[in-house]
């Protein structure tokens, strides 16, 4: 298990939880447990296809959640904007799951600035490749 550290890097847009800097997001060399990058590459860029997929308004049929502890602002902002506002691109690590079935990812992003919550994203992937499942949670990290 990795230690959890608040690392500076690029997250999300304004309406969930810091706002959106207008500053080029800062490369944050990624952890990865499990997988080599280039299946962690390949991981980001199906989430950034549909995340592009569903803002040129297309079908996409995998299941979408996110969530936050009732009191955060990030509770309020509806599951599908918050897919779609969210910086995928620089992970502060990645991880392989064991695979029970579909294989199962979990990516942790910080957003910039001290004191920072977390965005905890677990990604279920189909046996032909597809999203079946991603869950997004914006907490504290650990340990609370």
């Amino acid at each position: 298990m990795f230690s959890w550290l608040v690392v500076a890097s690029a997250l999300l847009g304004a309406p969930i939880a810091a706002p959106h800097s207008a500053e080029p997001a800062q490369h944050v060399e990624t952890k990865l447990q499990g997988l080599s990058p280039a299946e962690g590459g390949s991981l980001i860029a199906k989430l950034q296809q549909a995340q592009a997929q569903l803002k040129a308004g297309r079908n996409e049929t995998f299941e979408l959640l996110a969530g936050a502890p009732a009191s955060y602002p990030a509770a309020e902002v509806p599951p599908r904007r918050a897919f779609i506002q969210m910086r995928f691109e620089n992970p502060w690590s990645i991880e392989r799951k064991r695979a029970t079935g579909w294989q199962s990812y979990e990516l942790v992003y910080f957003p910039p600035g001290p004191n920072s919550l977390m965005w905890k994203v677990t990604v279920l992937v189909g046996l032909a490749g597809e999203l079946e499942r991603v869950e997004m949670l914006y907490t504290a990290p650990p340990p609370f």
